[in-house]
């Protein structure tokens, strides 16, 4: 099976990579969740998104954040397409 990470590319963390496990992870602020971005990341609700990894990919689900979650910057709602090799997961900050 292949191997998946989320990467944070900016923000309070550039660069840490986490590990997907099979099956759904969570993600957001909120220490409830699988992975839990720091809390100083707010344009990142604290219940975010759920990514599922199977055979084909990973699946991501919005979970009604604050500004949205985006696969190579379509936003998406319920789950999508499967995830290709160096797809981009990514959230938006508040308009200013």
């Amino acid at each position: 099976m292949a191997y998946y990470y989320l990467e944070v590319v900016q923000g309070v963390q550039p660069g840490k990579k986490y590990p997907l496990a099979e099956g759904a992870t969570s993600i957001g602020r909120s220490s409830q969740n699988t992975i839990a971005l720091h809390s100083a990341e707010k344009s990142v609700s604290g219940h975010h998104a759920i990514l599922y990894k199977s055979e084909n990919g990973v699946l991501v689900q919005d979970l009604d954040s604050t500004n949205g979650a985006f696969v190579n910057e379509h936003r998406i709602k319920e789950t999508e397409h499967p995830t290709r090799r160096c797809d981009r997961f990514r959230k938006i900050r508040p308009p200013a």
